[in-house]
C-alpha cells in the first residue's frame, strides 16, 4: 500500500499555493489600476479641447440697454454656457444662465443667440464662461461689438 500525504500536510501545501496567487493578482491589478488612473489623469484635459465655441458678434444697444450674443460651436462636443460677465470702467456684473438669460447647449456646428437686458453703457468688455471649461472663457472687447441703436 503506497503512501500518501498527510491531509494537514496537503492543506498547508493548497493555502501556500493559494496564497502566492493572491500576491501576484493582487499586485497586478494594483499596477494596472495606477496605469489606468495615470491614463485617465493624462487624458482628463481633452474634455475640454473638444467643448468649444466662438463668439460671431456682440451687438450693443446702449438706448435700451440690452446685449446681444451670437455663439457658434466650434468643437466636436455641445458647449453649455454658465454664464456671461459684463466689465466695466469700475465694476463686473455676472449674469446667470437660467437665470437672467436661457441659452441651450451650443451643439457643434450650430449657433444660439444670447440676449441680456440692463447692461450698462460704460461695458468694456464681456466674457462668456462656459459651464464644464472654464479655462475656455471668451473675452470680447468694446472695440469688437456692433452698436445696434
Amino acid at each position: 500500500m503506497e503512501k500518501a500525504i498527510s491531509p494537514i500536510l496537503a492543506v498547508i501545501v493548497l493555502t501556500g499555493i493559494s496564497l502566492i496567487i493572491a500576491t501576484l493578482v493582487a499586485s497586478w491589478s494594483g499596477e494596472f489600476a495606477k496605469t489606468e488612473s495615470e491614463k485617465a489623469t493624462e487624458h482628463a484635459g481633452l474634455l475640454c479641447d473638444y467643448s468649444t465655441f466662438a463668439v460671431d458678434y456682440v451687438k450693443l444697444c446702449t438706448e435700451e440697454k440690452w446685449m446681444e450674443i451670437k455663439l457658434e460651436g466650434s468643437g466636436t462636443r455641445s458647449v453649455s454656457i454658465k454664464s456671461v460677465q459684463v466689465v466695466t470702467n469700475d465694476s463686473t456684473k455676472t449674469y446667470l444662465n437660467g437665470e437672467d438669460f436661457n441659452a441651450p447647449p451650443i451643439a457643434p456646428d450650430s449657433f444660439v443667440v444670447v440676449r441680456i437686458g440692463n447692461v450698462s453703457n460704460f461695458t468694456e468688455e464681456v466674457r462668456i464662461i462656459p459651464t464644464e471649461c472654464p479655462e475656455n472663457t471668451l473675452t470680447v472687447s468694446k472695440e469688437e461689438f456692433i452698436l445696434a441703436c
